[in-house]
């Protein structure tokens, strides 16, 4: 979904069944967000994607979100309401920009590896710009272990 997803766009159905992946456009990022004047633009943040959508699919196991500032990264795990678990991955490279070359063209962005047979899911940065990894930190390359992706069909 994009950046501050609009209450309508939300529906389980256009998510969970037609994957259909819609534009946002109501105003520019959150200039009008939650805007009593806009009823339209009402956003919902992750805590309300958890709530209202997540939380309630055996078969959702993780979300990967952005456009969060201070440290850019997190990780979370929280159990759906059928018990399964759902890896939360943060991460927002906007305060990342001047790290390691001048003029901020890092071009930072995650790569997922998920091993089914030994059930890890490693997360690394990655800037196909400077062609490395992100220097070693254990906040932006890392490996969660017990992923199981058939918990939710089981």
């Amino acid at each position: 979904m994009n950046y501050g997803t609009v209450a309508e766009d939300c529906t389980q159905d256009a998510i969970m069944n037609t994957i259909n992946w819609r534009s946002f456009a109501p105003a520019p990022y959150d200039s009008l967000a939650n805007d009593p004047a806009h009823p339209e633009s009402v956003i919902n943040t992750g805590a309300m994607l958890w709530e209202k959508l997540v939380r309630k699919h055996k078969n959702i196991f993780a979300t990967f979100s952005g456009h969060v500032l201070g440290t850019g990264t997190a990780k979370l795990v929280n159990y759906g309401d059928h018990g399964n678990k759902v890896y939360n991955i943060l991460q927002n490279y906007q305060n990342q920009v001047n790290v390691l070359t001048d003029g901020g063209k890092n071009g930072y962005l995650r790569l997922i590896d998920i091993n089914l047979d030994e059930k890890t899911m490693e997360v690394l940065t990655y800037s196909p710009y400077l062609k490395q990894y992100f220097p070693t930190n254990i906040k932006q390359n890392y490996i969660l272990g017990g992923v199981d992706l058939n918990e939710g069909y089981k």
